[in-house]
């Protein structure tokens, strides 16, 4: 496993090939507002060579963004057969596509929670984080309570 493999193990999304023509590959993009027509016929002009095998379409981008403001957009995954020509300035640069990604919803992983050591940290239920709430509460409440009448709760040295 090389450096770049280790940088994206945890991760679904891949890299950015950067490379034209388009060599064979899976990849995935999202093409925002007017350029989603020309994204598809740029495809299906290189059908068989490009094989689109999803397409989940949105209304409104999730985020503002100044780049692609709130347009609607195509996430769209891609198969290149054969190299093909490739115009990163008008898509941009699609990403590279592992075999775990089959929607939108498998781009987007983010690292596992850790502690401060880095071990993984296992989710906490809301009902842990009541009993934790309580405890911290109660301990506050007696420390004030013992503060009040002066008892000591540190000793100094």
């Amino acid at each position: 496993m090389g450096l770049d493999d280790y940088a994206y193990a945890e991760y679904s999304f891949g890299a950015l090939e950067r490379k034209t023509p388009l060599p064979p590959g899976r990849y995935w993009i999202d093409v925002f507002g007017d350029l989603r027509a020309p994204f598809h016929a740029w495809a299906k002009g290189h059908y068989p060579d490009v094989v689109v095998t999803t397409v989940q379409s949105f209304e409104k981008a999730p985020i503002r963004d100044d780049h692609v403001g709130n347009k609607a957009r195509d996430f769209v995954i891609f198969e290149v057969k054969k190299p093909v020509p490739w115009h990163a300035p008008t898509f941009g640069f699609p990403t590279i596509a592992t075999k775990d990604v089959q929607s939108e919803q498998d781009t987007g992983d983010t690292p596992k929670e850790t502690d401060w050591m880095g071990n993984v940290v296992a989710p906490v239920t809301t009902g842990q984080k009541i009993l934790g709430a309580a405890k911290i509460g109660i301990g506050l409440i007696v420390s004030i309570g013992l503060g009040a009448l002066g008892v000591k709760l540190y000793r100094k040295f």
